[in-house]
């Protein structure tokens, strides 16, 4: 066995590393409340959710998924809101405490876009995936309705084995949803 030195010893583990660098969490209904430094509250998300079942014949059946999200109120919202890293890091390790506890399921994420940014969301959300992802892979898509364009994602486990079926839900999902809108 090998001992460690003093200096050796004198580093954290790397768990509470990671702590370090994220906002105090506050359970919330359905998930977790927190303030970053600007003063901005974010509130991070899992809800359950149900996709329509392409199988069937009857619109009322689903399949079962979780949607996932995060909203943000801005302490000063005339202020062009700054990129920070420590809300990033919080909404991620959330997001991932999510995952893994649910890590057979389908999670649904919907960019909002009441402020027109839906997009940025979109782009922001996907190279966080890909920065912090190795086991799940993201099929997204984009609706436009009008002048309104609706970001949606979902992300499933590279080996779930209903990957192609909770994939068709989704599309179709989205798919039943705009036809009812032009109806």
């Amino acid at each position: 066995m090998t001992r460690l030195s003093r200096r050796e010893n004198h580093f954290p583990p790397l768990k509470i590393l990671i702590l370090l660098s994220l906002y105090d969490l506050i359970p919330a209904a359905g998930g977790y409340l927190f303030t970053n430094d600007a003063g901005d509250q974010y509130y991070v998300y899992l809800t359950e959710y149900g996709l329509l079942d392409p199988r069937s014949p009857n619109e009322e059946a689903y399949i079962n998924a979780f949607m996932l999200g995060f909203s943000c109120k801005r302490s000063n919202p005339h202020l062009r809101p700054h990129y920070d890293t420590k809300s990033k890091a919080t909404i991620l390790f959330v997001f991932k405490e999510f995952i893994d506890r649910y890590p057979g399921e389908a999670f649904v994420y919907v960019c909002d876009n009441r402020d027109g940014l839906a997009r940025n969301r979109r782009v922001t959300f996907a190279r966080w995936f890909n920065e912090e992802n190795t086991a799940y892979e993201r099929h997204h898509s984009q609706i436009s309705y009008g002048e309104i364009n609706w970001y949606s994602a979902i992300l499933i486990r590279t080996g779930n084995a209903n990957k192609q079926l909770l994939i068709n839900a989704y599309y179709y999902t989205l798919q039943q949803m705009l036809n009812a809108r032009n109806e």
